[in-house]
């Protein structure tokens, strides 16, 4: 399972209709980042790009019935290590409902909350903090 990190503001930008993804060997209790499944500071609701990509693992489950998958929500470094961690829980909350709502039964989705304590990039820079906004799920 691979996604491509898409900028919007790109000048040469064009909204997808769909993304393509490269699914590959997705290994049981590994985690696997949802590119473009980003989130502005203090906000956990999904945008366009964020529901396309998510439609992308939508699809996948669809197509793989048996699998399990646990939703992982990350923050960056900004607010409170308590308003981080709601924060996270809201997110995948927001990935979950998503999924639901697409037709995934919620049976499949577990979900969990990090906040700010494992990043992936530095948070001393907008780049970094943007990366460290992400979801992740882990097949069970």
């Amino acid at each position: 399972f691979d996604s491509k990190l898409i900028d919007p503001d790109d000048d040469e930008y064009d909204p997808p209709t769909t993304v393509d993804f490269k699914i590959g060997r997705i290994e049981k209790g590994i985690p696997v980042r949802l590119q473009n499944v980003n989130f502005e500071y203090g906000s956990h609701k999904l945008n366009e790009i964020s529901k396309s990509n998510v439609n992308q693992l939508i699809e996948f489950m669809k197509e793989n019935e048996d699998i399990k998958i646990m939703l992982h929500g990350h923050t960056d470094n900004r607010g409170t290590p308590e308003f981080n961690q709601a924060l996270s829980e809201l997110r995948v909350q927001s990935v979950r409902n998503y999924m639901r709502q697409q037709g995934i039964d919620s049976g499949r989705i577990s979900y969990k909350g990090f906040g700010e304590k494992k990043p992936l990039a530095i948070n001393s820079t907008p780049e970094g903090r943007e990366i460290n906004r992400r979801v992740e799920f882990i097949v069970k």
